[in-house]
Formats: C-alpha cells, sequence, structure tokens
C-alpha cells in the first residue's frame, strides 16, 4: 500500500509492505508522515520493520521502528487576538524550533489458537531524544496471561514493569538539583464471566512507582496506588437493551515522553526535577443503556463520575510576558477535579450506503485543589461541553463523501504576565472544526480522494497563544498492492 497526499502547507505519506511472507514467516515494512509547514509547522515521521515467526502452539515477533518530530513553539508570536506577530517561519529565532528522535524495539512471544491457556509476554527498549538537551531510556516488560477453563468462564493476569532513565544536558543538569529516574510496576489479576444474560470483568489495578516523582507517600518517593478495573452488562432484551456499567482507575507512569505527547509546547525541563509527581485517577465510572429500537439504529445513553488527582492546570505566558520573555514556554500546576458527566451516541447505518455517528457531553467540574494556594479555585482549561458528528456516503460503487465535524465548548485559560508575579484569565473561543472529504475508485487498486480541513477557516485555540490551522487542503491518491 501507498498512499501520498500533498496540500499548499501539508504533506502525507504512508507505506506498507510485506516483503517477505513464507507458511512459517512474514516480514513487514511500514512508514507514516504527516505534516503542516510554515509558522505552525508540526512534523511527525515514522519508520519501522515488523518479523513475525509461526510455530505450531506460538509465533515470536520482533520490531523496530523510529519516529522524527519537529514543531515550532509559535504561540511565542501571539498578537493576543488572532494571529502572529511574525511575518515568515525564516524569521523566527532558532529556539522556536523543536526536533525529538524516537528509537523504539520489541520482541515477545504469544500464544496461537483457542488454547486453555494463552499468552503475550514481550519486552522492549526506547530512547526518546530531544537533541542537545536530554535524552529518556526506558525498558519495560509486559506478560498478559489467561486461563480459559470454559467458553463462559476465565481467570487472568496483566503484569507490566517499567524502568526510565535519563541522561541530561551540562546546562539542564545545572539548572536542576534531581534529574531522578523511575520504576513502576502494575499487577492486574481479573476474572471474566460471559452468560446469555450477563458479561462481567472484575479486577484491580495494583500500580507502584518508585523514584523521582510521589504521590501520597509522605514524600519517601515510593507510591502505591490501587484502583478498580470493573465492567458489567445486563442484556435485558436481547440486541435490543443492554444496560452496562463501568468503573477503571490509572496511576500514570510519568515518562518524558508522555509529558511531551500530553502538550508539546509545555516547558519539558520541569517534567522530571525532584518536583515532579504523578498523575493519578482513583475513580472514572459510567453507567448507561444502549437502546437497539431497529437493527440499523443504535443509541447508548450514560452519566459518570470521575476523581482526578495531580492532573496538569497549563499557564500559558500572555502576550505580553511573550514580550518579555522571547524563549517563554506554558507551564503548569498541579490541580485536583471531580468531574460529572452525562452523554449520549446515535449510529445509524443504511445498507453500507450511508453510516452516521453522532455524539455529545455535558461535564461538571469542581476544582478540589491547586498547587498554588492563592489561585481561585475556577474551572480552568476544561470545557463544559464538546459534541461531533460524522457522516460517512457511498453514492455508489466509485464515489465516497464525508463529513466530520467537532465542536467544543469555551475554556478558561490561566495566563501569566509580564512581571511573573501578577495573573490573568482568558476566555478562549468555543471549537468548531468543520471538514468534507471524498474519494474516486479509479479501479480496484487506485483510489484517489480529496480533502477540505476547518473550511470556515476558523482559527481555533488549541491552547492560549496555539491556535488552529485555517482554511487547508489535501489532494492524494492510494494505491494498494
Amino acid at each position: 500500500m501507498v498512499d501520498g497526499a500533498l496540500g499548499h502547507r501539508n504533506t502525507h505519506f504512508a507505506f506498507g509492505y510485506r516483503i517477505a511472507e513464507k507458511k512459517r514467516m512474514s516480514l513487514d515494512l511500514f512508514a507514516r508522515h504527516d505534516a503542516m509547514w510554515g509558522r505552525q509547522t508540526l512534523s511527525n515521521s515514522t519508520l519501522g520493520l515488523q518479523v513475525t515467526r509461526h510455530f505450531s502452539a506460538c509465533e515470536l515477533y520482533f520490531g523496530v521502528d523510529g519516529n522524527n518530530g519537529y514543531f515550532s513553539r509559535y504561540g511565542r508570536y501571539f498578537d493576543g487576538d488572532h494571529g502572529l506577530t511574525v511575518p515568515s517561519a525564516s524569521k523566527m529565532n532558532a529556539a522556536d524550533w523543536q526536533n525529538s528522535w524516537l528509537i523504539n524495539t520489541r520482541i515477545g512471544l504469544r500464544s496461537r489458537g483457542n488454547t486453555t491457556v494463552r499468552y503475550d509476554l514481550n519486552t522492549g527498549y526506547s530512547a526518546y531524544i530531544l537533541p542537545n538537551a536530554i535524552t529518556e531510556h526506558q525498558v519495560r516488560t509486559r506478560l498478559d496471561a489467561v486461563w480459559v477453563p470454559s467458553d463462559e468462564h476465565n481467570a487472568g493476569l496483566n503484569a507490566y514493569v517499567q524502568n526510565n532513565f535519563y541522561k541530561a544536558s551540562d546546562s539542564l543538569r545545572l539548572s536542576h538539583s534531581q534529574l531522578g529516574n523511575r520504576h513502576a510496576f502494575r499487577l492486574e489479576p481479573y476474572y471474566q464471566y460471559f452468560g446469555n444474560k450477563f458479561r462481567i470483568h472484575a479486577g484491580i489495578n495494583f500500580d507502584f512507582n518508585l523514584g523521582s516523582g510521589h504521590l501520597m507517600s509522605g514524600g519517601d518517593n515510593i507510591s502505591f496506588a490501587p484502583s478498580p478495573n470493573l465492567s458489567f452488562d445486563w442484556f435485558l432484551m436481547k440486541d435490543i437493551v443492554d444496560l452496562y456499567a463501568k468503573a477503571n482507575g490509572t496511576f500514570g507512569t510519568s515518562t518524558l515522553l508522555e509529558f511531551m505527547q500530553t502538550n508539546r509546547y509545555m516547558d519539558y525541563s520541569t517534567c522530571f526535577t525532584n518536583n515532579h509527581v504523578d498523575d493519578y485517577t482513583p475513580i472514572d465510572a459510567q453507567i448507561g443503556f444502549k437502546i437497539r429500537p431497529m437493527a440499523t439504529l443504535l443509541f447508548d445513553i450514560y452519566a459518570g463520575y470521575a476523581y482526578q488527582i495531580n492532573q496538569l492546570l497549563l499557564i500559558a505566558p500572555s502576550v505580553n510576558f511573550a514580550q518579555h520573555n522571547p524563549q517563554s514556554s506554558i507551564g503548569f500546576y498541579y490541580s485536583d477535579w471531580q468531574r460529572w458527566k452525562v452523554g449520549a451516541t446515535m449510529q445509524y447505518h443504511y445498507r453500507d450506503i450511508i453510516n452516521i455517528h453522532l455524539s455529545g457531553n455535558y461535564y461538571h467540574w469542581t476544582c478540589q485543589r491547586i498547587e498554588a494556594n492563592d489561585m481561585q479555585k475556577d474551572i480552568y482549561d476544561r470545557p463544559s461541553w464538546d459534541a461531533a458528528l460524522r457522516i460517512d456516503a457511498h453514492i455508489d460503487s466509485k464515489w465516497t463523501i464525508y463529513s466530520d465535524n467537532t465542536f467544543v465548548g469555551s475554556r478558561c485559560a490561566f495566563t501569566t504576565e509580564k512581571d511573573n508575579a501578577t495573573n490573568a484569565v482568558v476566555t478562549l473561543r468555543p471549537v468548531i472544526s468543520l471538514n468534507l472529504g471524498a474519494s474516486y475508485a479509479v479501479n480496484r487498486w487506485l483510489t484517489t480522494y480529496l480533502q477540505l480541513n476547518n473550511y470556515l477557516n476558523r482559527l481555533n485555540d488549541l491552547y492560549y497563544g496555539y491556535q488552529s490551522q485555517g482554511i487547508n487542503f489535501l489532494i492524494g491518491a492510494k494505491y494498494n498492492f
């Protein structure tokens, strides 16, 4: 498969090819690139290889891939309204550009077939590199094992061990007193039941973090945070009404890579100091019911509650602050939140000709704690509602069109003024992103397509100072071998 597209400020490429396929072995090569260019540059490119060796009862697999990320911190030039003060990318400072590399390897052994004991054991190494700043080395091992004595009952164990080690540049070491390594361990025993009327998953997560970054441990750098992993389905009327409930929780592993994926524009130097702690969600529960009044129509109506500890509350530099501190980045405080939500989804399809997916959520947030004691416990960074609508239509055997639309309510952004002593709250506009696309199947191997994104040309606020790209398009073709 080869897929390539080009726009006035965007590029896309994807490639996948099975180099070798024998009865007991397969070798796959894959690549992907997505980018937008100019002042709002954001590029991501991946190249990888996957090898699988099949045996009668199991298979051995190995994979390696590399990734390059490249982006600009264009929010440093935000004019406070709807534009940037820098005329072109060539006029931006060298410090406004960030490059990153990720090397990832893995090797594992997993069972084949419907055996009584099924397993997947794998281990891997990765290196995440921010040149001239810091490298994060990670060694991880994961085991998923399940015992299936019958079709109705099974019991399993998921175990995960992760070790992170850091090597920083001399300048970064001088600015921070401690660059602590981190170690995470998760254990989840569980039981599952699959019946005609009920489906149950009952498990509990035991999470431990050791090293720099601690939570609920009195400052001894050892963290223990249990959380549930429960789900229940009750088929009140088969294929018509389904009542369900679930309760989950998570304890963050606090890697540099995850920190940058959360918000690439934040000040990464603060994420590995001895003051860093881990995010913890003791409970994220939801109850709802699904109704299928007809074979082609499904409604899902639900309500939920979550309690979140040590979530990031972003602190964006204001226009005045950025002008006086040209290398400023988004900072953060830690905060605790309660979140209530109600929502619904609707899915409709008709003879594989038209598919419609509609969803909407309303949220009620309550701030329980903010790391800065003088800050008002207001609702920052979090919208009160969101919605999405996706429509796919197969007009005939050749033509397909789609409409993909996202809506997010306004948010309050917390900003720092130029004296670094006063703060202000700015209301971000609601996000309205409307996109259209069409494809034409030339033959069984070749398909051409067009994507028109953000056709309202609306500058949506991703974060304060960082707005989305305006109207843009991609014209491309996909060829299947």
